[in-house]
């Protein structure tokens, strides 16, 4: 997960530059190349953020990017913190920025992977449910197992007002499908009980199955 260390994620345009810099200082490291510092034309930039190069859309993308920048990995023990940028300069007709020397040494020590695994995995996450079932784990497994009533499920996994009116058809069309696709698409192993009252069905309760994460 790649936030800054004040809890804020990065916005996709600032995750995509962030991943266009791993990739920049891996093929440089393959040859032996420690230059920190990184030019992108107006194509490259437009490329990678989705952007039209000005210098007022470089700067909105780049101007946080000098913020540490915190990874957990899958253990959910060990924080990275990394400060990528240290240096950006824009004008017309490119932007360029230095990179830190700790980047570029946790990158050698082959920390990369870790960089994108976790965006990647959620890239095949095609739930609702699912998304929000992986925030919960990665953002909040210290809280788990987590027990909530159907209607404060509901909320957690953005599902609208009124939707679902039925726990049998919460249970087939979200959190049956989206505890699949965790245990089948991610690297958790993710179960669940009912909270009843009497006959009724009046929470649920996730937990994780492997204590290793």
């Amino acid at each position: 997960m790649l936030m800054f260390n004040d809890g804020k994620e990065l916005t996709d345009r600032q995750r995509a530059l962030f991943y266009k810099l791993v990739k920049i200082l891996e093929a440089r490291i393959t040859i032996g190349n420690d230059e920190t510092i990184i030019t992108l034309s107006p194509d490259e930039f437009k490329e990678f953020t989705g952007f039209e190069y000005n210098t007022a859309s470089a700067t909105s993308v780049y101007k946080m990017l000098n913020f540490p920048i915190e990874l957990c990995n899958f253990t959910l023990e060990t924080w990275y913190v990394y400060w990528p940028v240290v240096g950006i300069s824009v004008n017309q007709s490119e932007s360029s920025f230095a990179v830190s020397e700790n980047f570029i040494n946790e990158i050698k020590r082959g920390h990369s992977d870790l960089l994108l695994l976790n965006d990647t995995i959620k890239a095949g996450i095609t739930s609702k449910c699912g998304l929000a079932l992986y925030d919960l784990i990665i953002n909040d497994a210290g809280f788990l197992p987590w027990t909530a009533t159907l209607e404060d499920f509901k909320i957690a996994m953005g599902i609208e007002p009124g939707q679902y009116p039925r726990p049998s058809s919460l249970r087939e069309r979200c959190f049956e499908s989206g505890v699949e696709e965790i245990n089948s698409k991610t690297p958790f192993k993710l179960a669940y009980k009912y909270v009843k009252d009497g006959k009724n069905i009046t929470g649920l309760t996730f937990f994780l199955i492997d204590e290793e994460f």
